[in-house]
C-alpha cells in the first residue's frame, strides 16, 4: 500500500466480507487488523480478498512467507535514492547555461547524453511506481503510484521523441 486509495479500497474489500465486524487498515504500518466471526470466515478468506484486491498479504499465518523487514525495505529505497541522485546531478548540472555551453556538446548530443542518464532513473529507481501502477490497473483501479508513473513516463517518452532523429 502506498497511498490512501489504497487504503480506502483494501478496508472496502475486508468490509464486505460477510462476518468482518471491524477492519482497520493503517497505511503508515501498512497492516490490517481485522475483527471478524470466525463461523463465517476466516485468515484465509480475508488473505484472499486482499490479494484480489491487487495487494500482498504478508505474515498471517505460519504458512505464509515471513513478512519483509523494514531494515531490507530501506536499505533497498536508500539504493534506488542513491542511484537516481547520481544519475540526476548531470542532468540537473545541464540545466545550468555555463555548464552546458562548456560541456560543448551539441543540443542533439545533449539530449541523447541526458536521455542515457535518465533512463536507469525512471525504470530502476522508479519501479517500484511502475509495479504498483500495474498492479492497480490489473484490478480496473487507479492509486498515487498510477499518476506518479503516468506522469514520469509521459515526460520521459515525449523527451524521447523529442530527442529522436
Amino acid at each position: 500500500m502506498t497511498c490512501a486509495a489504497c487504503v480506502a479500497r483494501v478496508d472496502r474489500a475486508l468490509g464486505a466480507v460477510p462476518g468482518v465486524e471491524l477492519a482497520f487498515v493503517n497505511l503508515a504500518t501498512r497492516q490490517a487488523k481485522v475483527k471478524f466471526n470466525p463461523r463465517l470466515t476466516n485468515p484465509a478468506a480475508l488473505s484472499k480478498v486482499i490479494t484480489d484486491a491487487g495487494y500482498e498479504v504478508e505474515g498471517v499465518s505460519q504458512e505464509q512467507r515471513p513478512p519483509r523487514s523494514p531494515e531490507a525495505e530501506v536499505k533497498e529505497f536508500r539504493r534506488r535514492f542513491l542511484l537516481a541522485l547520481v544519475l540526476s546531478l548531470p542532468v540537473w548540472l545541464s540545466m545550468i547555461p555555463p555548464v552546458a555551453h562548456a560541456a560543448g556538446l551539441s543540443h542533439r548530443a545533449m539530449a541523447l547524453t541526458l536521455l542515457i542518464f535518465a533512463t536507469p532513473v525512471i525504470f530502476y529507481s522508479g519501479a517500484s511506481f511502475f509495479a504498483g501502477a500495474f498492479s492497480a490497473a490489473r484490478h480496473l483501479s487507479t492509486n498515487m503510484d498510477t499518476l506518479v508513473a503516468l506522469c514520469t513516463s509521459t515526460a520521459y517518452f515525449y523527451s524521447v521523441w523529442l530527442a529522436w532523429p
